[in-house]
């Protein structure tokens, strides 16, 4: 198998090492007899191993994960045997893609609004759910592709141990205990029924159910 170094993933090439694409992973010393050798899929421009061997990445940032890598193109220059100028020049596309994280008033203020036709992931701190975030948002940065909080709410979520939180609990025992935490209130009926739908339509709840 030779030397090998797990390249730096993002994305859905995160979900797993072993493969990339559908080729098994190799040493990167079997191209230590060539000069340079030019990698390709990975989104994350990088060296693997040596100088010389490298990944272009992805001339955009195509998923969200990717919002602080840097885009390049290598411009290689061969000039004789082992000898190999690597110079990465910066792509700047049209539209970056930035990741904001703040209250919403803080986040739309004039004053911290910047390049506003860029791709933004925005995570808002503020404690209280924003009615319709997206379509506020989106009028101050029209394309805006994900919003999500970071509060004491959804912290607290994620620090219940949720191993066996599902047993012998019913779908609406676990679907009226987490809306509870997400909104201080009980679901209603009408949206139970909504719920209750899209767990059918999805295949995780049965009529019998």
């Amino acid at each position: 198998m030779g030397k090998s170094e797990d390249p730096a993933l993002s994305g859905s090439e995160s979900l797993g090492t072993q493969t990339v694409g559908t080729v098994e992973k190799i040493g990167y010393d079997c191209f230590d007899i060539f000069d340079y050798a030019a990698l390709g899929h990975i989104h994350s421009p990088q060296q693997v191993g040596r100088r010389e061997v490298r990944y272009s990445g992805s001339p955009l940032k195509y998923s969200l994960s990717e919002v602080n890598n840097e885009k390049s193109v290598p411009l290689i220059t061969l000039s004789g045997k082992g000898n190999v100028e690597i110079e990465l020049v910066p792509l700047k596309p049209m539209r970056n893609m930035r990741h904001l994280k703040g209250k919403l008033k803080d986040l739309l203020d004039k004053s911290n609004v910047t390049s506003p036709e860029d791709f933004i992931y925005a995570t808002l701190t503020d404690e209280d759910f924003v009615s319709d975030a997206m379509g506020i948002f989106q009028q101050v940065y029209p394309n805006t592709v994900k919003i999500d909080y970071d509060n004491s709410h959804t912290r607290e979520v994620e620090q219940v141990d949720i191993s066996k939180i599902a047993e012998n609990r019913s779908f609406a025992d676990l679907i009226s205990d987490f809306y509870r935490q997400m909104y201080g209130c009980e679901i209603s009926d009408e949206e139970m029924e909504v719920m209750r739908e899209v767990a059918r339509e999805a295949g995780v709840l049965h009529e019998a159910d």
